[in-house]
């Protein structure tokens, strides 16, 4: 089933665009109209030098932006439907600029932090015109010995999982009382919409207790619905994703949230929690369901990896991949996605870690990500250019698209009496 992704801009910038940009109409008063004494012309204006960071956020989220660039010595870019634009509108910042601004924007905790490893993820919130309070997934980085930073969007409202057309298979993981859950795919393909449109949907309709543990916190749920909703953000209300998710096993959750799992750490300890008694879920940056189970396994080696992978066949109730395809008609993206929900047969294949047999089964099972790209092709979602460019294995999408066409005969249910 293909799947229409909402924008990751605010709603309604459709109706925005057609008026007169709400940024124009701002008073951003002038760079260093405030500074004098000790006065951080940040704080008071926005203002580093002539770089207005609100401004230049402000202005990507009347455009539609997915994601923000800011280099030192670069024009700032914007994503826009998975391409880059770059805006000469913007002052380039240089290597001050972006120093003042990473060092002002983040906490000292996180300052510290980010002199030590050289890159942090963290949340960030405009202040300044007529935006403020939205807020934006934030990561700084250096580069050639300079600051970098780059800003993901986030919907202000959670997307109602019809709205997403969120398949009935999916949303079956999360009815278990018990187990691990994970949606996986590369970094901006909407893993995390998917994941806070299905929590939002069990919060409105379930008495339960759910616990997220992000870095940092994208979506904000309402306090309402029937489920207790507890949002920790590491960094700011735990120290690390292992302490916080070993003190939430304590706290008598039905469902954790472990915002992406990288280290063999933080696999095990997902792992414990689906194995006592919880319903865990999280994310991994892999682009296939047979890689996630690859991935898995080499964090880990001998008699530890046979342990894991025992693990992980008895907890893991599915397995999801998700891509943004370009639309058709060129107005956004939609999600496409490569489902395994594990039964008897597959739990074997996990067990022994034979992702090649699992990708085999999804090939017959006709659910792999180059037969969701195919049929998006065929339903008029997207050119055949676009789908085939998103698929990592083109001579499969050609089979998948040949198969979908002329569908081989299934002759197992015929029998020829031969006397």
């Amino acid at each position: 089933m293909v799947l229409e992704l909402p924008s990751l801009a605010l709603p309604g910038l459709d109706k925005i665009n057609k008026k007169k940009s709400l940024v124009d109409d701002w008073d951003w008063f002038s760079p260093k109209q405030s500074l004098g004494g000790n006065v951080n012309d940040f704080i008071e204006t926005g203002w580093v030098g002539d770089f207005h960071l609100d401004k230049v956020l402000s202005v990507a989220l009347e455009s539609g932006a997915s994601d923000i660039h800011i280099t030192c010595g670069h024009p700032v870019a914007f994503t826009v439907n998975g391409d880059i634009e770059f805006r000469d509108e913007f002052v380039i910042p240089d290597t001050g600029v972006m120093f003042e601004l990473v060092e002002t924007m983040m906490t000292h905790v996180q300052y510290g932090d980010f002199i030590k490893d050289y890159e942090l993820g963290f949340a960030y919130e405009i202040r300044k015109g007529p935006y403020s309070g939205s807020r934006l997934r934030a990561k700084a980085g250096k580069s050639l010995g300079s600051e970098y930073l780059v800003f993901r969007t986030i919907n202000d409202e959670i997307p109602s999982t019809e709205s997403l057309e969120i398949e009935a298979e999916l949303k079956d993981w999360f009815t278990v009382r018990t187990g691990l859950a994970l949606i996986c795919g590369s970094t901006g393909t909407g893993k995390s919409t998917t994941l806070a449109s299905i929590l939002r949907d069990i919060q409105l309709k379930r008495a339960v207790k759910i616990i997220t543990i992000e870095n940092p916190i994208e979506y904000e749920y309402p306090e309402d619905g029937r489920a207790l909703m507890v949002q920790r953000e590491v960094g700011v209300d735990c120290v690390s994703f292992y302490d916080a998710l070993t003190g939430a096993m304590r706290e008598s959750p039905d469902i954790l949230l472990l915002g992406e799992v990288r280290d063999t750490e933080e696999v095990s300890e997902l792992l414990r929690a689906a194995e006592t008694g919880h319903l865990a879920v999280s994310t991994m940056h892999t682009n296939s369901v047979a890689t996630t189970i690859n991935r898995i396994q080499s964090l880990f080696s001998g008699n530890e990896r046979d342990r894991i992978l025992s693990t992980l066949s008895d907890t893991l109730v599915g397995i999801g991949n998700q891509i943004l395809v370009k639309a058709k008609d060129g107005k956004g993206r939609f999600a496409c996605r490569e489902l395994l929900t594990i039964d008897s047969e597959t739990r074997k294949m996990v067990a022994k870690g034979d992702s090649a047999a699992i990708r085999d089964y999804l090939i017959t099972k006709k659910k792999t990500m180059e037969y969701s790209l195919a049929r998006a092709y065929l339903a008029g979602k997207c050119t055949k250019k676009e789908a085939r460019n998103q698929a990592t294995r083109k001579a499969d999408f050609d089979s998948a698209l040949a198969d979908l066409r002329h569908p081989k005969r299934d002759l197992s249910a015929y029998t020829i009496d031969v006397k």
